[in-house]
């Protein structure tokens, strides 16, 4: 079958949120000890002590929206990275999950969720508004995460869409940093822009996923959407290109990409933009943030 606009839409169509927030902890005396193979965990490390009244109140707020009909229905936060059933990224319900994390104060868990069920990722923008207004802090450097995995089961080449997007960020003509801020001051330190010369953490393939890190947590639910529909454009842009062109290794793809067009890869990327709410006004904040 040839690789179209059409068939990148109907491969890659299903995606997961995790959305870290509240404060940044302070360190403790205790060692830290998730076991989670990060950077967080090389050692230097420590656990923390959070505001847990901020971090109540934000799990109060977002669990009061209608996605899941009552206050609390995960109960209490699980572990970081836990693998319960009510966790499990392939769970039928609870949609949300809570956590604790390893470098914030909580994260916010979606199931792995199709293209069609977008009313959900709307009322997590809606839940986002309420936290700020029940917590009431502007939070502007806060180095919180959104980070979306977009779901590869279906075509695969997830290593391939990974070195594909990355090189796109790494190019020139892009700017991503205005983009990725979500409304904030600046981005994660730990998720600065790759070099040409350098596979930066912005996009990793984890598994059956390409997992898009380079958003912050917005100060504004609108960004929720513009994030996860930028990452589900870029993966099937990516995929197109890795079917259509023979490049395996990281500087090889950065040269085709500075090559192209790049009015005509934004032109690309909008063909790839999932039919969903507020479509228009995502692409036109995308070719605002990239100065087009």
């Amino acid at each position: 079958m040839p690789v179209t606009y059409a068939v990148a839409a109907a491969a890659i169509a299903r995606f997961g949120i995790e959305l870290e927030m509240c404060d940044t902890p302070e360190a403790g005396d205790e060692e830290h000890d998730c076991h989670c193979g990060s950077s967080c965990c090389s050692g230097s490390y420590t656990d923390t002590e959070t505001d847990f009244g901020d971090v109540d109140h934000a799990i109060d707020a977002m669990f009061r929206r209608s996605f899941t009909g009552r206050t609390r229905d995960h109960g209490d936060m699980h572990d970081y990275h836990c693998s319960c059933r009510q966790c499990d990224c392939n769970r039928v319900e609870p949609w949300l999950a809570v956590q604790e994390d390893c470098t914030v104060g909580v994260e916010f868990i979606t199931r792995i969720t199709r293209i069609d069920e977008w009313a959900l990722v709307d009322e997590l923008g809606d839940a986002v508004d309420a936290v700020y207004r029940e917590i009431q802090k502007p939070y502007q450097y806060a180095p919180w995460g959104n980070h979306v995995h977009v779901d590869m089961t279906v075509c695969g080449r997830a290593e391939a869409v990974a070195t594909w997007s990355t090189a796109l960020f790494a190019s020139e003509h892009w700017d991503w940093e205005a983009l990725s801020a979500g409304g904030r001051h600046g981005n994660r330190g730990y998720n600065d822009k790759p070099e040409k010369r350098y596979v930066g953490s912005w996009v990793r393939a984890r598994r059956d996923t390409v997992e898009y890190r380079l958003w912050n947590t917005p100060t504004e639910g609108r960004f929720i959407g513009f994030h996860v529909a930028a990452s589900v454009a870029i993966a099937r842009w990516a995929w197109l290109q890795a079917e259509r062109v023979d490049r395996t290794f990281y500087q090889d793809v950065v040269a085709e990409v500075d090559g192209l067009d790049h009015r005509q890869v934004l032109a690309d990327i909008t063909e790839c933009w999932p039919d969903v709410t507020d479509r228009d006004s995502h692409i036109s904040m995308l070719a605002a943030g990239l100065h087009l």
